[in-house]
């Protein structure tokens, strides 16, 4: 005993229904990040050594390099193309956001301590405010 089933056709209020439902399950894929999903873990990334303040303030002019090393560290970089210069750069924060990156460069005369840099008085790294697609579209209005 076959059992034959056959299907009632879409009408075309159904198709008309079913055409909006898919238009906006399509239109919304693009939409960027849907309010119903939970935000992803965007990671902590640290590089570069931790440099100290007060540290920093124990490396004075006419300290030997060796020094240095013991008080600071190694460099970031061992660059043959600056060997008068030692960078410690220390950066620390999540994944796809601005980052501020702490900044300390040695200058050697010789063997010895010529000058310090440091950037603690200012935050560089940032990342420059981001638009979304339609905002490119649409000519910059200056702010005053």
């Amino acid at each position: 005993m076959a059992l034959n089933y056959t299907v009632a056709p879409l009408g075309a209020c159904s198709r008309r229904a079913l055409g909006v439902v898919l238009l906006t399950l399509a239109v919304s894929g693009c939409a960027g990040d849907p309010w119903w999903l939970p935000a992803p873990h965007r990671i902590t990334i640290q590089q570069g050594n931790l440099v100290d303040p007060a540290r920093v303030g124990d490396v004075k002019t006419g300290m030997p390099r060796e020094q240095v090393r013991t008080v600071l560290g190694s460099p970031i970089t061992d660059s043959p193309f600056s060997a008068d210069r030692w960078d410690y750069v220390f950066t620390r924060g999540p994944a796809g956001s601005p980052i501020p990156a702490r900044r300390v460069t040695v200058y050697f005369d010789g063997e010895v301590v010529s000058r310090i840099e440091d950037n603690s008085d200012s935050v560089s790294g940032e990342l420059p405010p981001q638009r979304r697609w339609w905002e490119f579209f649409s000519p910059e209005r200056d702010q005053g």
